[in-house]
Formats: structure tokens, C-alpha cells, sequence
């Protein structure tokens, strides 16, 4: 299929990054790459009727929140997915290797170059809750909950989330679970639990570099009071350094959960009141998400 004839629905939050890109410049952009779009807010009356409507290609701009939103809600995942990412931390964006202005991106990302992406599901007392980023206990769920986080953006943000947690993973005290991947049960002690999905999470940190997010399988990161000192001087300093602490991966993950805020991707849960158990898995339908092509390649599409 031409790129130039192909029928775009783009998803937008216009408080994404300030406000800073508006609903003409996204429209221009994605006309500037041979698309024919049509507007949707993700905020909007009309967001879950145009889900549901038929397009060719499913554009999202916005941060990791309303990417998210939009991948988990989307019936057929068979629809490529682009990603514009306005945010400050763009996660989910990176962990693909997509970056770069709307404009830019509009014009080199094409429908035969992508990647899988598996939703992830969290099964708990509330019901049912999909998931893209991670889930997680300790101190990036205590992070936040500290709505004074939300006023800086893009690298500020970053900066300061980083160094709010690094604050709190100074003081954190072993997390009261029980915790299960594939049936074999994880020691005890855990400062920090992250059941990663992604490379990347919370302000920027490339949490699980192995990550494959098609590949159905869970990274569960883990830290321990010997890792303490360790993941404190690499959240301030994450470039090129693997992560400190333990890693398990699976296909399912148990938690038997009594304290502490639990999050999923951006909503956290406050602890429940007794003790409860949580399940997290992957769903097998995955999302395309489009990815830059390999360097070199100048022709998208024949003639």
C-alpha cells in the first residue's frame, strides 16, 4: 500500500508538551508525509467512536499517558501505529527508538517497518486494568504521588523526578509482598519491584535495556538493600550503564500485596486495606508500532 494514499486517524491531547504543538501543525505535518488525515482529542466527545472507525493507519501524538491510553483501548491491532511523542519522558516512544518532530517523523515513518507491542493486564480486586510501560511497588509508585511533579516538563521534569527518586530510594524500606514469576517465588527484602513491559520508565531510565516488548515475556527488575547505593548513583547518571539489581523474566507474575501504592503505567493504586493478590500477564494480540527504517534506505514504496 502507497504511504501517500493512506488514510490516517490521528489521536492528539492538545495539553500534550505545554501545548506546544496545535492541531493545524499536526494535520500539516502528516499531509507533509502523504497521508490523509482526519482529528480526533483524546479528550474529546467523539475519541471512542473514531477507535472504532475504519482507518489505515492510527497516529497518536502525545506523552506516554495518552499513547497508552490509546494502544490498550484499540480493538484491532492488526491497525500500524504511529507515534508523535510530545511528552517530557516519551517512554514508550524511545523504547522503540522513535524521536524527532512531528514533521520529521510524518515523513519517515512508513507501515513496512514496525515492531510488536504486548499489552500487558493486571488482574486485582478492581477487575481487570491493561497496561503498557510497567507495573510496579517502592519508590518510583511513592514518586508518583507527589503532584508537585507535574509542573516542570520536558527535561526539567525528567531532572526532577530523577532526583526525587533518588530521595526516596535512600529511605526505602523493604516492601511487605510475596511475589511469584512462573510459580517460583522471589527472595524477600525488595526495596523496588518493577514488572517491566519496555526499555524505558518513569523520568527517562532505560529500567530493562533487554526489554523486547513483543516478545511475551515480562522483565521483573528488582532491588535489594545491597543495590541500594548502587541504583541511587545510576538513577542520577543512567547513560550507557546497565542497571544495578535482579532481574527474573516470565510469562506471569503473582503478588501478594498488604502496603505501599502500587502503579500501573501512570495510575497508581493506594495499598489496600488487608492483604490482597494481583496477577500480571501479557495479552497474545499485539500492536504494530511503527519504527524508524534502516539507515541507508531512501525509497519507502515503488513507483
Amino acid at each position: 500500500m502507497r504511504c501517500r494514499s493512506m488514510r490516517a486517524t490521528l489521536f492528539h491531547n492538545p495539553t500534550a508538551g505545554g501545548g506546544k504543538f496545535t492541531k493545524k501543525e499536526l494535520m500539516t505535518a502528516l499531509r507533509l508525509g502523504g497521508l490523509k488525515p482526519r482529528y480526533s482529542s483524546t479528550k474529546g466527545r467523539r475519541f471512542k467512536k473514531f477507535l472504532n472507525e475504519a482507518t489505515d493507519l492510527v497516529v497518536v501524538a502525545g506523552g506516554d499517558g495518552t499513547v497508552a491510553k490509546v494502544i490498550a483501548a484499540l480493538p484491532n491491532r492488526n491497525i500500524p501505529v504511529a507515534i508523535l511523542p510530545l511528552g517530557s519522558a516519551n517512554n514508550i516512544a524511545r523504547s522503540f527508538g522513535v524521536a524527532g518532530a512531528p514533521y520529521e517523523l510524518a515523513e519517515i515513518l512508513h507501515p513496512s517497518y514496525w515492531q510488536q507491542l504486548r499489552t500487558g493486564v493486571v488482574r486485582g480486586p478492581w477487575g481487570v486494568e491493561r497496561f503498557v510501560e510497567a507495573v510496579g511497588l517502592g519508590p518510583l509508585a511513592r514518586m508518583m504521588k507527589r503532584p508537585s511533579l507535574d509542573v516542570a516538563r520536558g527535561v526539567d521534569s525528567l531532572r526532577g523526578g530523577r532526583d526525587v527518586l533518588r530521595q526516596i530510594m535512600k529511605k526505602a524500606k523493604p516492601l511487605d509482598i510475596d511475589v511469584l514469576v512462573d510459580g517460583k517465588a522471589l527472595p524477600g527484602g525488595i526495596l523496588s519491584i518493577e514488572i517491566m513491559n519496555i526499555v524505558y520508565t518513569g523520568p527517562g531510565l532505560p529500567l530493562a535495556p533487554w526489554a523486547d516488548p513483543g516478545d511475551r515475556m515480562l522483565d521483573v527488575v528488582c532491588v535489594r538493600r545491597e543495590d541500594r547505593k548502587a541504583m541511587t548513583a545510576w538513577i542520577k547518571e543512567p547513560q550507557h550503564r546497565r542497571p544495578p539489581g535482579n532481574l527474573r523474566r516470565g510469562r506471569r507474575v503473582d503478588i501478594v500485596w498488604r502496603a505501599d501504592p502500587m502503579r500501573i503505567d501512570d495510575n497508581v493504586i493506594d495499598a489496600p486495606k488487608g492483604e490482597t493478590t494481583v496477577t500480571i500477564a501479557l495479552e497474545r494480540a499485539a500492536a504494530r508500532i511503527l519504527v524508524p527504517p534502516p539507515r541507508g534506505i531512501r525509497k519507502l514504496w515503488p513507483d
